[in-house]
């Protein structure tokens, strides 16, 4: 028998080829990692962006039918306005005077949302001011 069979073999720990083996194991199982928590994160993004065209599709289509909505109730008031009595214009008139008296409150309800301090009480909190 030769001297390299009968030789003890070094512990599993302490050889360089078990040390580089675990390493590249850690790297392996990290890169596993990343990829599973990739993949989780592009699916969570899909579903996301599903649910936001849902959305848009859905607050686009409400917000055309209450504009026809509305367009309908101010063509049914000038249609009774005409019916007594009143002329076209004045019809007319008077449905622009609803809508600009609309848009005017719309205007000043977004002024009051954009002035408002949105997170105040947030950034109070983030400088310890609370």
């Amino acid at each position: 028998m030769s001297e390299s069979a009968i030789a003890t073999p070094e512990p599993a720990g302490d050889s360089p080829s078990s040390l580089a083996a675990a390493i590249g194991q850690l790297f392996g199982s990290g890169r596993e990692f990343v990829a599973d928590a990739a993949d989780l994160v592009a699916a969570e993004a899909h579903v996301a962006l599903q649910m936001m065209t849902a959305l848009v599709v859905t607050a686009v289509c409400g917000a055309v039918l209450g504009v026809l909505a509305a367009a309908g109730i101010l063509a049914a008031i000038a249609m009774g306005m005409i019916e007594r009595g009143f002329s076209g214009a004045a019809a007319t008139g008077a449905v622009a005077l609803v809508c600009a008296l609309g848009a005017a409150w719309f205007v000043a309800r977004l002024r009051s949302l954009a002035r408002r301090a949105l997170f105040a009480r947030s950034r109070q909190q983030l400088r310890g001011d609370a």
